[in-house]
């Protein structure tokens, strides 16, 4: 056997180890909502936020935050160009040519260009990581002190749901049924 294969086999050798690892996290829907349950009944929002979907870095949101910022942008370029607003028009144009030394606009352009960037991103930042935050820490209210029992499981392609019952502090059972995601061999609960 030669070398370059022997490294061949040894590579493919790592990635199946790699990729059964991975796996391990997300076994599957029911004992992804059993752990789940458990971490926040025990208190533990951060590892219970690891198995929650978080859309933080598809490419959806950015494409909706980036798409907010052009919108912004391409709508203060129009009102400025056109005067549709002319208080706004007027009050940039009175700010620019008062406070502005010719040389210096193209920077105030450059600091707008900057400001609706940053915009974007706070919008970003928003829409997912914070609101997962606040996701997992209501569902940690909303578990605490219940039992859980898990009834039927229905796996769709990459999604899947699993049906249960949440036994209350004060005895009374609610049916619920979580939404759960496939992502990257890992089972992510969107909706508990």
């Amino acid at each position: 056997m030669s070398s370059k294969a022997l490294v061949s086999l040894l590579f493919l050798g790592a990635l199946f180890v790699a990729g059964c690892s991975s796996y391990v996290g997300g076994s599957s829907p029911e004992e992804v909502v059993k752990l789940y349950h458990s971490l926040l009944s025990s208190g533990d929002v951060k590892s219970a936020a690891g198995l929650r979907y978080n859309p933080a870095g598809e490419w959806g949101y950015m494409k909706e935050a980036l798409g907010a910022a052009v919108v912004l942008a391409l709508m203060s370029v129009v009102i400025r160009l056109t005067g549709l607003n002319p208080f706004s028009t007027m009050l940039n144009c009175w700010l620019i040519e008062n406070f502005v030394s010719p040389e210096n606009r193209k920077y105030v352009l450059y600091a707008v260009g900057v400001l609706f960037i940053l915009t974007a991103g706070g919008i970003y930042f928003f829409l997912t990581t914070y609101l997962h935050r606040l996701m997992v820490n209501a569902d940690r209210i909303a578990f605490e002190n219940t039992e859980i029992e898990i009834l039927e499981t229905e796996v769709l392609g990459d999604r899947a749901f699993v049906y249960y019952v949440l036994t209350l502090p004060d005895g009374r059972e609610v049916e619920r049924r979580a939404e759960l995601w496939n992502r990257d061999g890992k089972w992510l609960i969107r909706k508990p």
